[in-house]
C-alpha cells in the first residue's frame, strides 16, 4: 500500500514539485491522496493488462530452495515477482 506520491506539476504551481502522504496534515493534500492516487490503483488492479508480457515462465533458473521461499509468498512465476501496477508500466514502456 503506497503511503507517499511524489509529484512534478505541469503548470505553474508553486512549488512545481511536492509530495502526497496518506497521511497528510493538509485535508486538501490528504483527500487527492485517497481519491486521485488510491483511486488509479484501484482502477489498474481492476483492468487486465492490455499488453502482451511474459507469462508462464518457470522459476527453474533458481534453487530449490530459493523456489520453495518464494513458493511460501505466492509467487509461482517469474511475472508474480511483480505488481501488477509494475507489471503495466515494464510492458508499456518496453
Amino acid at each position: 500500500m503506497p503511503v507517499l506520491v511524489s509529484y512534478v506539476c505541469q503548470r505553474k504551481c508553486k512549488p512545481s514539485r511536492a509530495e502526497r502522504r496518506h497521511n497528510d496534515p493538509e485535508p486538501k493534500k490528504r483527500e487527492y491522496f485517497e481519491r486521485f492516487d488510491l483511486g488509479k490503483l484501484q482502477e489498474i488492479e481492476a483492468k487486465p493488462i492490455p499488453y502482451w508480457y511474459p507469462q508462464g515462465f518457470s522459476m527453474q533458473g533458481f534453487s530449490r530452495y530459493q523456489r520453495d521461499a518464494l513458493y511460501y509468498y505466492g509467487i509461482k512465476e517469474v511475472a508474480d515477482l511483480f505488481t501488477k501496477r509494475n507489471l503495466w508500466a515494464l510492458v508499456h514502456c518496453g
